[in-house]
């Protein structure tokens, strides 16, 4: 078996630390507790959009690669995509309608109407073209980031061309799969904070 070399390892590395789930994990605890009036409040708001968004996709990821229904968790294959994203944006909605009548600041929301849009255009595009989900979460929360903190955070910005190098030199995407999830999806958060009044 041929062994891997420094830069296969860094590679893989970087992809496994910024699986789509455990970025946008990481990026709802910062949201949460940035915007929340205390610790209890921002702790049960971690809670319910992690548990509605990323995990009951998860589970069902798990369950449906038990039964071989998909082949693997991390979805390598495209059509095994479409229903664990059809979840993740089941979730988003009803999380964004539970924050909605708790009164969640309006940041909280606009960024749970973005997320909506942006898993809606990746379904669709996913029935035809495997774009990077990597390139779109690493790319949505260094924007959506950066806006709330006054672009503070600007190195985070740094992280982008690094996963997407990973994603394409594993061949896991193509350069255009991974531009095309950079741009549209950086795009889109763009355009929803500024029509919302968030920017």
């Amino acid at each position: 078996m041929k062994s891997k070399s420094i830069v296969d390892i860094v590679a893989t590395a970087i992809s496994q630390v910024t699986q789509p789930p455990l970025v946008v994990g990481f990026f709802f605890v910062f949201l949460m507790f940035y915007f929340a009036p205390d610790f209890a409040t921002g702790l049960s708001w971690c809670i319910i959009a992690i548990s509605l968004i990323g995990v009951a996709p998860t589970i069902f990821t798990l369950f449906a690669v038990k039964l071989g229904h998909i082949k693997n968790v991390l979805l390598t294959r495209r059509q095994d995509r479409s229903s664990p994203f059809l979840i993740a944006t089941l979730g988003a909605i009803v999380t964004f309608i539970i924050f909605y009548r708790l009164s969640v600041p309006a940041e909280v929301l606009v960024f749970l109407i973005t997320l909506i849009l942006i898993l809606i255009v990746i379904l669709i595009i996913n029935l035809y073209w495997k774009i990077s989900v990597h390139a779109t979460t690493i790319t949505v929360v260094a924007v959506a980031t950066n806006i709330f903190a006054d672009y503070r955070l600007w190195y985070l910005f740094l992280l982008i061309p690094i996963v997407c190098w990973s994603r394409v030199y594993r061949k896991k995407h193509t350069v255009a799969q991974v531009v095309a999830g950079t741009l549209l999806n950086g795009i889109i958060v763009y355009i929803t904070f500024n029509l919302f009044g968030v920017s």
